[in-house]
């Protein structure tokens, strides 16, 4: 017997007034986040690493920023919906499970990120328990366990959201930088002592030397070829 999920709904969110919420079809998933795929119109206020990551692909959407989150809500026009939230209590680590820092029981598939040690970091078979879930780092430099992407969204930002190489908007690599190197080589570039990952343009002459590496031109002539 494996990890046993209790879902309990705990209730955020009060109707200010009365009207006709906008009710649309799904669309495609635009937001990949922690094993989980959300469209433009999910209620539920979601962390993006850049205002452009919400507004380019979302313009039914809008944006607040408390620094350093970034917050992608739902223009809601004058309606704020009931909104339940899972929170998620987990029990019986008999299979497929690893542990939280504090000694909880967390199953492989929970969509939580998760903090962990440093000896279960440091450890291949605790870290490698659960071969679908990664360890990436928050801006406390937490140890967090999180659902890897999908191999056609292979780019993890600092709030854990994925992103194909080819994502046109900026992706915040904070905290994870060696990840843009490893999974969109010759397709993405950092800014020297930056943290933003950008798509490499087709006109490569404006980008600096070390930029002009990342998307696989050649600096020659103080120009990018």
């Amino acid at each position: 017997m494996g990890c046993v999920t209790h879902k309990i709904f705990g209730l955020a969110g009060i109707i200010l007034s009365f009207g006709v919420f906008d009710v649309r079809a799904e669309d495609n998933c635009v937001f990949w986040v922690k094993g989980e795929c959300f469209d433009c119109y999910t209620p539920q206020t979601l962390e993006v690493g850049t205002p452009e990551n919400c507004l380019k692909h979302c313009p039914n959407r809008v944006v607040s920023i408390d620094t350093p989150y970034v917050y992608c809500k739902l223009n809601e026009k004058g309606f704020s919906p009931y909104i339940f939230y899972p929170i998620v209590s987990e029990k019986d680590c008999n299979g497929p499970s690893f542990e939280g820092i504090f000694g909880e029981c967390k199953c492989c598939e929970t969509t939580e990120a998760v903090r962990i040690s440093y000896d279960c970091e440091q450890d291949e078979e605790c870290r490698n328990r659960c071969p679908n879930r990664t360890i990436r780092y928050d801006w406390l430099h937490q140890r967090k366990s999180v659902i890897k992407c999908p191999e056609d969204r292979p780019l993890m930002d600092w709030r854990f959201m994925c992103w194909p190489c080819d994502e046109e908007t900026p992706v915040d690599m904070s905290f994870g930088q060696e990840l843009n190197e490893q999974f969109c080589h010759g397709k993405r570039y950092i800014k020297k002592h930056g943290y933003i990952s950008y798509k490499c343009p087709q006109d490569k002459q404006k980008l600096k030397e070390d930029e002009c590496r990342q998307c696989n031109g050649k600096w020659d002539g103080w120009k990018c070829r």
